[in-house]
């Protein structure tokens, strides 16, 4: 059933919203790195206009950049993206694991479903039998009308329960259908159905909540919150600092513009943005006549009026506050959600003696009215009233462990304890169901 699930569409969305994120991680690995590029230009000029004949010029060019400071653009993006990407890892065992304990649940209530529906036909057979008995009694004049009344209002009320358990079975044949994307027929049996054996041994309460802390994606996504708050930051501080400086230089073939220089090679330097590129550019036509010369210049913006850079660093301080804030509740609520898991799973362990002392009693009762149908003082149908009463008895005993086996679960998926290697262990349905229940087609014939 988990080879099912791997292949639903919200398993797979999952995936695919991974691979976006690695996706997007290489790219910005990319534009981080070194840039080469290679290019060319055509130029015609005229001067004067009145007098003066055009001459054509051509030239191919290779560039070169980087990102050599660590405060450029592409390397923050990069960081960027590599938080996200960890985020995204996080998210996507998130929602591995809720689907997985969706699924759980799905097939713990349809094995419940089974066993409902199962108790309502002996229920519904034995209030028959019984009505029987009753009318032949009222036949005979043993009892009076009411009486019957009453034992055909138990059945009236054992044929509602029957009908009201198929329509369980329905639902929860529904929920697989969902979760799976794929057709599921559910056996009416218990029996057919492997049961739930999660549990979990480590119950203490700081080795759960120190895991799950280290773990969790709620942490995790507001972790990375903080740390992009705090690359904002120190964004907004540099740009308060640093002025806007760009040095570039020219050597070799000059001439009085770029379409009428020669061979020659060409770099720049920007401070604010720690780009630093290089141009090498050849001319396609004898440019020998040029002479050789450098190029050096150094330019600084400095803004006198409309300076933003103070509101920007506040909101940087006050978005970091935030993220903070944030991760301090993430991190209580993850608390909250183990220790709220851990007593529900406690509460359930705990009630499990009592009904099995319960299954016990009830085997007790069946045995002795045996015992006195064979003494001749229990009928038939004080046997099988003793049946029904082991048969509930189990059944509230099953469902009992089902719901401590979800509750190990999420116990364990609160801690992030719960890793792929348990996962397998997922029972699966019965490939040959006996006496199923069958299921009317969703509209569209897709569950």
């Amino acid at each position: 059933m988990l080879t099912w699930l791997r292949a639903a569409p919200g398993w797979q969305a999952a995936d695919y919203a991974y691979r976006a994120s690695e996706l997007q991680l290489q790219a910005a690995r990319i534009r981080a790195g070194l840039s080469v590029s290679a290019g060319g230009t055509l130029a015609a000029t005229k001067i004067p206009w009145d007098s003066g004949e055009w001459v054509n010029s051509s030239s191919v060019n290779v560039t070169v950049s980087a990102s050599v400071l660590p405060w450029s653009p592409a390397r923050e993006a990069l960081r960027s993206a590599e938080r996200s990407h960890q985020a995204a890892a996080t998210e996507l065992r998130r929602t591995r694991a809720d689907l997985t304990v969706q699924l759980v649940r799905a097939y713990a209530g349809a094995g419940q479903a089974a066993a409902a529906l199962s108790l309502a036909r002996a229920q519904r057979d034995l209030a028959a039998q019984v009505f029987a008995a009753a009318q032949a009694q009222r036949s005979a004049g043993v009892i009076p009308a009411e009486a019957l009344l009453e034992r055909q209002t138990a059945l009236q009320n054992a044929e509602a329960g029957q009908a009201q358990a198929e329509r369980g079975v329905t639902l929860a044949v529904n929920q697989l259908r969902r979760l799976l994307n794929r057709d599921v027929t559910l056996p009416n049996t218990p029996t057919a159905s492997a049961p739930l054996t999660f549990r979990v041994s480590d119950l203490n309460e700081a080795g759960l909540i120190a895991r799950a802390l280290s773990t969790r994606p709620e942490v995790a996504r507001a972790a990375v919150s903080v740390q992009d708050a705090q690359a904002s930051l120190r964004a907004a501080e540099l740009d308060a600092r640093l002025p806007d400086l760009n040095a570039s230089g020219q050597f070799g073939e000059i001439g009085s513009s770029d379409s009428a220089s020669g061979k020659r090679v060409s770099g720049s330097f920007n401070l604010k943005t720690g780009v630093a590129s290089a141009q090498a550019t050849f001319p396609l036509s004898d440019t020998s006549k040029l002479p050789t010369g450098a190029v050096l210049s150094l330019s600084a913006t400095l803004p006198l009026l409309g300076r933003t850079q103070g509101n920007v660093l506040e909101q940087a301080r006050l978005g970091l506050q935030q993220a903070i804030l944030a991760l301090e509740n993430a991190r209580e609520s993850v608390t909250l959600d183990v220790r709220t898991r851990l007593s529900e799973y406690l509460d359930e362990q705990g009630a499990q003696v009592a009904l099995q002392t319960g299954v016990t009693r009830a085997q007790t009762v069946l045995d002795a009215t045996r015992a006195r149908q064979g003494a001749g003082t229990a009928t038939p149908l004080d046997v099988r009233q003793a049946e029904l009463g082991l048969a509930q008895a189990q059944s509230t005993l099953q469902a009992a462990q089902d719901r401590l086996a979800v509750a190990a679960l999420t116990l364990m998926q609160a801690s992030g304890d719960l890793d792929h290697w348990l996962l397998a262990a997922l029972p699966a349905l019965s490939p040959t169901p006996v006496s199923p229940v069958p299921v009317s087609p969703a509209p569209g014939g897709r569950p």
